[in-house]
């Protein structure tokens, strides 16, 4: 219950601090004698916005506090904020335009300030928020006066065994499925192979030509650079052989027995020709695809 009200710079209140009893404690008085000031600053310190014509004066902070005495049935969401004598002070601070919260003098976010003004106060009036009409607190309404502790301990265990029952069909569901989606890509990949007809074919060939294609461009370069050496450049090697043997062909008319070293440099030149043979065809058949 609430047992005391401490305001201070609230509006028209510069300073007043309301001690309840434990029963029931009536306020009245005229219109405009300060009733609805004092509900203000309790909704302030529950949490909600505070307009300017409710901030502090003078540039002073506007400051509003109240403290609780909780009970053993309280609800668990608000055990973990109690002090060891049992008491909750809810407190919070207005000043340049921005607003602190604290519970038991530990700054908290406004949103868990909210949440314990929420559970603490039930404000019934004209228009306001009431919590038994929020179908969110009936549970936790129906456990506090009901008692149900063993029979809620129960029921969780259960509720708990079904849940993990739950998710094990579901995961046994999810693995049905994804080996049915494997069988289907096996089956897919076998067909494929059949059709392929590729009995008889030699793997170790088939490596090779996996090799040979992946590295096309670089094989292709470099038979390229091999032939302009050979072939294709102006000093060549086949260039400068046919020179050697036009020059070999004058010497011999001059001493035929150079007539052999003409022969074998022949020989070589032929063999080169069927070496440059081989490679342009080895290159021409290269795919970069």
């Amino acid at each position: 219950m609430l047992t005391q009200l401490h305001i201070k710079n609230f509006a028209l209140i510069e300073h007043l601090t309301l001690e309840f009893s434990p029963r029931l404690t009536v306020l009245t008085g005229e219109t405009g004698a300060g009733k609805s000031i004092l509900i203000d600053a309790l909704r302030f310190v529950l949490g909600e916005r505070m307009d300017s014509l409710r901030a502090g004066s003078d540039g002073k902070p506007a400051l509003v506090e109240a403290v609780f005495e909780l009970e053993s049935r309280e609800p668990a969401s608000l055990s973990d904020l109690y002090s060891e004598d049992g008491l909750l002070v809810l407190r919070r601070e207005f000043a340049q335009a921005r607003t602190r919260a604290w519970i038991n003098n530990r700054l908290v976010p406004l949103s868990t300030l909210q949440e314990a003004g929420r559970r603490l106060i039930d404000i019934h009036g004209q228009y306001d928020h009431q919590l038994l009409l929020d179908s969110s607190s009936h549970l936790d309404l129906t456990d506090r006066l009901w008692e149900s502790g063993d029979i809620k301990a129960q029921y969780g265990g259960l509720y708990e065994q079904y849940r993990n029952l739950m998710r094990e069909q579901e995961e046994l569901a999810a693995l049905e499925q994804y080996k049915e989606r494997e069988l289907d890509l096996l089956k897919y990949q076998i067909g494929e192979i059949e059709r392929a007809e590729i009995e008889g074919i030699d793997e170790q060939e088939l490596e090779n030509e996996s090799v040979r294609l992946t590295h096309a461009e670089r094989l292709s370069e470099g038979v390229s650079r091999a032939l302009a050496v050979l072939d294709e450049n102006d000093s060549s090697v086949s260039g400068l052989l046919s020179g050697a043997l036009r020059d070999l062909g004058g010497l011999c008319k001059l001493d035929a027995s150079l007539e052999t070293a003409k022969r074998e440099c022949e020989e070589i030149r032929l063999g080169l020709e069927n070496l440059t043979a081989r490679l342009r065809e080895y290159r021409d058949k290269l795919t970069f695809d």
